[in-house]
């Protein structure tokens, strides 16, 4: 499970041989949620209120969906369409 990202104590991993939809592990401290990588909405888990603004905010910066998304299928080749 490759970390891609850390920042403000926040993990952002991807793993291999997931599932879909195209989601991101967020771990902080010792909370974690899975939230898919186009709507940003929660599919498991939980974060506080505070970091899961912080995480969406981030996502959106910079084209990281289409970086997130290309981590994903990259480490999950079958999954892709």
């Amino acid at each position: 499970m490759p970390t891609l990202h850390l920042f403000e104590g926040i993990k952002v991993e991807v793993y291999s041989r997931d599932h879909l939809p195209p989601h991101i592990h967020l771990r902080y401290g010792g909370d974690e949620a899975l939230l898919e990588i186009q709507s940003g909405a929660i599919l498991a888990g939980h974060l506080p209120v505070s970091v899961l603004r912080k995480c969406r905010k981030w996502m959106k910066e910079d084209g990281r969906t289409a970086w997130l998304l290309q981590n994903f299928y990259e480490l999950n080749p079958g999954l892709k369409k």
